[in-house]
């Protein structure tokens, strides 16, 4: 596992939002993303350049702390700080956190939750709030992702 720390001032995702089980994400998350998806035209103009996608994670108060047995989730993009969001969609505002960054597929997800955690564990470090999930339009794969550990708030 290649784990690279990146550092990520507050930045701003506009998209659809829901809440729900961390053990039922593959039901409720998927049709997050159907919606956005489906919707995109609406904040096409939004967008922050290069496309960024975010599965943003918080927990149920919004404060971006870790899931518990479950929390937010937001599928979305980048927008600059200062873009207003349509009706209908949810803007998040996220903290800056320096974060360990791991690549991952859709499919090796679950494995990789677990080979940080122990990482983690093991090195006896803990995280600080959500973990995010981040898609470049540039993945030569579109299963491939990356995974946002923040480790420290900025």
């Amino acid at each position: 596992m290649n784990i690279r720390e990146v550092e990520k001032s507050s930045f701003s995702i506009i998209g659809k939002e829901g809440l729900g089980k961390a053990q039922e994400a593959d039901i409720w998350i998927p049709p997050l993303w159907q919606e956005a998806t489906n919707a995109f035209e609406e904040i096409i103009h939004l967008i922050k350049q290069p496309l960024t996608i975010w599965g943003a994670m918080s927990d149920e108060s919004g404060q971006f702390k870790p899931w518990n047995n479950g929390g937010l989730y937001l599928a979305g993009v980048e927008v600059e700080n200062s873009a207003q969001k349509p009706e209908n969609w949810t803007k998040w505002t996220l903290p800056g956190f320096r974060y360990f960054v791991v690549e991952t597929t859709t499919y090796e997800m679950n494995k990789t939750y677990s080979d940080m955690w122990n990482y983690l564990t093991q090195n006896d470090l803990k995280i600080v709030g959500a973990v995010q999930e981040h898609q470049s339009i540039s993945a030569e794969n579109p299963e491939e992702l990356e995974l946002w550990f923040p480790i420290e708030r900025i």
